[in-house]
Parts: C-alpha cells; sequence; structure tokens
C-alpha cells in the first residue's frame, strides 16, 4: 500500500483515497514520516516536528496521536513500528511516494 502525499495541493493520499480526518497534529507527524520512511526517528525528533519544541510534550501525547494514525490507515499497525528501548521512536514502513513519481 503506498501513502504519499500531493506536493501542490499538500493532501494525503493512501493508494487513490485521500486521507480526511486527521488531526492537525497527526498530519504533522504523518508528514515526517513521509519525509523520512524506512528511519527510525526518535520520540524527541517526532515531537520536535509536531509540536515545534519538546518540552513539556509528554511521550503519551505522542503515543495518543500515534494511535490516532495507526486507526486512520488501514492495516496501520503494520506502517508504523513502535522502536523499543532507549531512546526509543517510530520507523514508518509504508511505501512513501511524491505525486510526481506517481
Amino acid at each position: 500500500m503506498i501513502i504519499w502525499q500531493d506536493e501542490e495541493t499538500g493532501a494525503i493520499y493512501q493508494s487513490e483515497t485521500e486521507l480526511l480526518g486527521l488531526t492537525p497534529l497527526g498530519r504533522k507527524i504523518l508528514c515526517f514520516f513521509l519525509q523520512h520512511p524506512e528511519k527510525y526517528l526518535t520520540k524527541d525528533e517526532i515531537i520536535a516536528s509536531a509540536w515545534g519544541q519538546t518540552n513539556g510534550v509528554s511521550d503519551d501525547a505522542l503515543y495518543q496521536q500515534i494511535t490516532g494514525l495507526r486507526k486512520a490507515l488501514t492495516d496501520g499497525h503494520s506502517h508504523i513500528k513502535t522502536w523499543r528501548g532507549l531512546p526509543g521512536g517510530y520507523r514508518f514502513h509504508a511505501l512513501a511516494k511524491n505525486s510526481s513519481s506517481l
């Protein structure tokens, strides 16, 4: 399954279906994942990209956004893998494409 972002409109698609109903933070996190496919991203990197800071943002707040993304993506658990241990984080496994390569 391909998750991609149209560079002109900014819309995010799962295959050919636009993903609607993402929270603003969930959308920022998914865009960050799309910019860094198959890379282990620390919790702090993800938090900084979505919230703009790491101070005062709990791991639970990030977890809630990841849970929402997993629900929004069909079979979401196969796309976002949890990286356990220190420092911990996530890895995005869906094939990422931009609109110019479709």
